[in-house]
């Protein structure tokens, strides 16, 4: 097969692409050229919009002052905090200049501290008491035994059952109305029996769902209230602010010849 002779492209003056023409004064234009193009000023205008109908241009107008207005509230919500239920524990749970004085008489007199909470209005009272150590260690070593049968098997097992565990060893006394009475007493052999039991059985005293989850709405509220002050034990300007009076004189360095009641 014959091989043809490559042929180079011939060489010429002009590169780059082709020449672009002179550009012209419209106003040169002769007249019949610039009636062939037309009104270039008109061509140049931008076209305005076409009016709405006065019903629909009020509309329009009313639509985008709603949507301001909703985004000026999304963006006023956005810079707030979420009210959850954590936030409602802490705020109902916060002792008071009272709670806090009444806690330090029971210190100081070894008595045990309690506190009485009323839930709708008055309808359901409750009285709840802070518990000796060794019912502590009671209360967890049956949690202990929970998780070991099988009965607690999730977080929310887990605080349920505390929960319940909790109404029966630091309620004091439940009252209704004086119409409807709870019959509510502590058990005085209860740090030898089965905590989980006993608190099914105080549990089924409640005769709706409603005062039960109170009930156990307000045992929560009172444990982060016993939380908090022992959190702040450290803390003196818990203990001195707004006006609390100081719980005793600053003890002495001189060793004491007597035992301390609370051993």
């Amino acid at each position: 097969m014959g091989v043809g002779e490559f042929q180079k492209p011939a060489r010429g003056p002009q590169v780059g692409g082709p020449k672009v023409g002179e550009t012209v004064d419209y106003s040169k234009l002769p007249p019949e050229r610039q009636a062939e193009l037309g009104d270039l000023d008109a061509l140049k205008a931008t076209t305005p919009e076409p009016e709405l109908p006065p019903e629909e241009a009020a509309r329009a107008q009313e639509g985008a002052e709603q949507l301001e207005a909703l985004q000026a509230v999304i963006a006023k919500e956005a810079e707030q905090p979420v009210d959850s239920a954590e936030t409602r524990l802490e705020e109902l749970a916060e002792p008071t200049i009272e709670d806090r004085r009444e806690f330090l008489r029971c210190m100081l007199g070894n008595g045990i501290y309690s506190k009485r909470y009323e839930m709708y209005g008055g309808m359901l009272v409750m009285t709840l008491h802070d518990i000796t150590p060794e019912l502590e260690d009671k209360v967890f070593l049956e949690m202990a035994g929970l998780v070991e049968k099988g009965d607690v098997k999730t977080d929310d097992d887990w605080a349920l059952w505390l929960d319940r565990i909790r109404l029966l060893t630091h309620v004091s006394t439940v009252r209704m109305s004086q119409n409807a009475e709870i019959k509510w007493e502590l058990d005085p052999e209860l740090e030898t029996k089965q905590l989980a039991l006993q608190a099914m059985g105080k549990v089924n005293r409640f005769p709706s769902t409603a005062l039960y989850r109170a009930a156990l709405q307000t045992v929560r509220v009172f444990m982060r209230h016993m939380e908090i002050m022992l959190d702040r034990a450290l803390d003196s300007d818990f203990w001195t602010a707004g006006g609390l009076d100081s719980p005793s004189e600053p003890m002495s360095e001189e060793p004491s010849d007597t035992e301390s009641v609370l051993l």
